[in-house]
């Protein structure tokens, strides 16, 4: 057995292996605080066999156990009975398979988004092409779907932080959504906007398996002042073409439990756009209520943050208190840029029991905030 961190979005150090039990931990690197994100291969396994991992650095083993693809399977949730504990899970090598891939959640590489836009290859609505230059060179990917030159541009962007691959399948499901229609020109996004998709903000850090989160001197999603990175300065540039903008930026929330369990949106701490932020809060909740769980994460307008919460979702005290300001984040600068509609959605890395987080639930909540977009475009005056 040999462990292979070499990879797309690798992160583990072995500290030992005995008798089949490895420990070992995710490696933090430049992230300024602790964070969770880990993942590894494993080759030259032989049938049969039985593991167990023990990690060091506190409990970053989910509900359902890890994300794990077996051989040629797809990724999934090898079940809460592989779990030990938040800190230990165990599997046994199936059937012809020789080697196995480990995560603590779902991943989305580039080898995803590639498979996605072939699909499109074709369609006259589509154009993929480079971005621009990573810091370590390389090529940033995005899509640009509608009409050139439309009246208005509609931001959709995500990995911001590196780790947070959930919000890549929630933008794979509103883009199918947007595309799906016979003639799509005639519903108000592809009517209206220029659809601009910045798949992978932070994708050295994606590459390279970092966490992202915290990154010194800050992380991508603080950089909207500053404009340190290369993909920020570009998805800046891409926002300021138009007075009339719509941007949602999909990320993960912290690994799990209360609210990090549930898809909810992050108000802009601006009132007239966290108030149209509610408006399609709303729509997306009443599409909600019509889905089977199995299909789609639910999502439910309360649990959405508001400008009186802190990051913990409790209420803070004083009717007018706020909580504190971030540097400059990706949907405050969008909103502060007279943005129409904006902000972060938060997409669960693990959901509920009878709520679970996988990739056709991703897609299905994608597809449904699509619908609830559309909805609230056809009641706007303007």
């Amino acid at each position: 057995m040999r462990i292979v961190t070499d990879i797309p979005g690798g992160n583990f150090a072995v500290e030992k292996i005995e008798n089949n039990v490895i420990y070992g931990h995710q490696e933090l690197r430049d992230t300024t605080e602790w964070w969770f994100y880990w993942r590894f291969r494993m080759t030259e396994l032989v049938q049969g066999d039985n593991y167990r991992v023990e990690f060091t650095n506190g409990e970053v083993v989910g509900y359902w156990g890890p994300a794990v693809k077996f051989g040629q399977e797809d990724w999934h949730f090898i079940g809460e009975e592989h779990r030990v504990s938040g800190s230990c899970f165990t599997f046994t090598v199936p059937e012809h398979c020789d080697t196995a891939e480990f995560a603590f959640c779902i991943p989305y590489d580039v080898e995803n988004w590639n498979r996605f836009v072939e699909k499109y290859r074709d369609n006259p609505l589509v154009e993929t092409g480079v971005l621009c230059l990573s810091e370590k060179g390389r090529e940033v990917p995005y899509m640009r779907i509608g009409k050139k030159g439309n009246h208005g541009t509609f931001m959709l962007t995500a990995r911001h932080h590196a780790c947070e691959s959930t919000g890549n399948y929630l933008m794979e499901g509103i883009i199918d959504h947007l595309l799906s229609w016979d003639n799509p020109l005639i519903y108000p996004v592809l009517q209206r906007y220029e659809v601009m998709v910045v798949p992978f903000v932070d994708l050295d850090g994606i590459v390279d398996g970092d966490q992202g989160k915290a990154r010194a001197p800050h992380d991508h999603n603080r950089d909207y002042q500053e404009g340190r990175y290369i993909t920020v300065r570009k998805v800046k540039e891409l926002a300021k073409r138009t007075d009339d903008l719509i941007a949602i930026d999909c990320h993960s929330p912290y690994k799990w439990g209360g609210m990090s369990d549930v898809p909810y949106m992050v108000r802009p701490t601006t009132k007239k756009n966290a108030l149209r932020t509610a408006e399609l809060g709303r729509e997306l909740r009443l599409n909600c209520m019509f889905q089977k769980p199995e299909d789609c994460l639910i999502y439910e307008q309360l649990l959405d943050k508001h400008v009186q919460m802190d990051w913990d979702g409790n209420f803070l005290e004083g009717g007018d208190t706020l909580r504190e300001k971030p540097p400059l984040a990706c949907d405050d600068w969008m909103a502060e840029s007279g943005a129409r509609v904006c902000t972060s959605f938060e997409t669960t890395y693990f959901g509920r029991p009878w709520n679970r987080t996988s990739q056709k639930t991703m897609r299905g909540l994608g597809g449904q905030l699509a619908l609830a977009l559309e909805h609230y475009l056809m009641m706007q005056e303007d």
